[in-house]
């Protein structure tokens, strides 16, 4: 038997000791009509769902391949990805050579610098995308039209060089510079130039990702789904003066009957907009009551 089939035998092994399959878990596994069946015929069935486990083993193996290859698809296109923010950007001019098509028939002309390389380019793209179109408000138009550039990255916290990947492949070479790393987290950056909105002058969403079985004692690693997005992360976005189109903070004072003092309540108040998609939910870098001075005198008192 090889590494590999040794490999692969091991980690067969760890999805049969998941807890799902535990006889004694509260959350085992109950089904009528295998517990009807003969032993005879339980004998052969148990042997069928550890054929199963292999066909859940091999599943793994390639959504972890196919990921490599996502994060390598991204990396190869690293430097066609720079020469378009550089066009829509108008930080460079593209020559005849570049072109699709011709679209004169001068192969000596350049654009006039009467308009700036391609503007509004990124909202239009993301006005022309049928999961984004319905995320777009009408006050989210004139800062989206100041994207300058929309970018994947793959986070560099890979697994350690040499680690053995689940299906006992090699996960990368620092020496040779294969860089088949399994990534953990990608990460959506938009880039912004200037505008009279936000002081970030770069957005992220980040998602963490993993290939493996949920460990969910109530979830069967039978009903395995590949990989998936274990939480994701926003931020909070930097929003200058009366400029916010996420939320407004709304005050109001409210007069104790009892004490005949006053507070001020403060209230988050949400609004639909495309850069929720940004930000961190709830109101973790809000304080939700703030008093004013006669308020916290009068509770002080008391």
């Amino acid at each position: 038997m090889t590494t590999t089939d040794l490999n692969i035998t091991s980690e067969i092994q760890k999805l049969s000791d998941h807890p799902f399959f535990q006889k004694n878990s509260e959350n085992a596994e109950i089904d009528e009509s295998y517990a009807n069946l003969s032993t005879d015929i339980k004998f052969r069935v148990e042997a069928l769902r550890k054929l199963q486990l292999n066909e859940v083993q091999a599943k793994i193996e390639l959504e972890e391949k196919q990921l490599i290859l996502q994060k390598q698809y991204y990396k190869r296109l690293e430097k066609s990805h720079d020469s378009r923010k550089r066009i829509v950007s108008g930080e460079c001019e593209p020559t005849s050579a570049d072109l699709l098509k011709q679209v004169v028939d001068d192969v000596n002309f350049k654009p006039s610098k009467s308009v700036k390389g391609i503007p509004g380019f990124w909202f239009q793209v993301l006005s022309n995308c049928a999961m984004c179109e319905g995320w777009i408000e009408e006050e989210d138009q004139v800062l989206l039209k100041a994207v300058k550039d929309v970018r994947v990255k793959y986070s560099d916290e890979t697994e350690a060089k040499g680690v053995t990947t689940r299906g006992g492949s090699s996960t990368g070479d620092a020496v040779t510079g294969n860089d088949d790393t399994l990534p953990n987290k990608f990460v959506v950056e938009f880039e912004f130039y200037k505008n009279e909105y936000i002081n970030d002058t770069i957005l992220r969403k980040t998602y963490y990702t993993s290939c493996e079985p949920d460990t969910d004692p109530t979830e069967s690693p039978f009903n395995y789904v590949g990989l998936h997005i274990k939480k994701h992360e926003g931020q909070m976005i930097s929003w200058k003066k009366d400029k916010c189109l996420t939320y407004q903070i709304i005050r109001k004072k409210q007069k104790n009957a009892k004490s005949g003092g006053t507070r001020v309540v403060t209230r988050k108040e949400k609004f639909d907009s495309f850069f929720n998609f940004f930000e961190k939910s709830g109101l973790e870098a809000l304080e939700v009551d703030t008093k004013d001075d006669e308020a916290t005198n009068l509770e002080k008192a008391q």
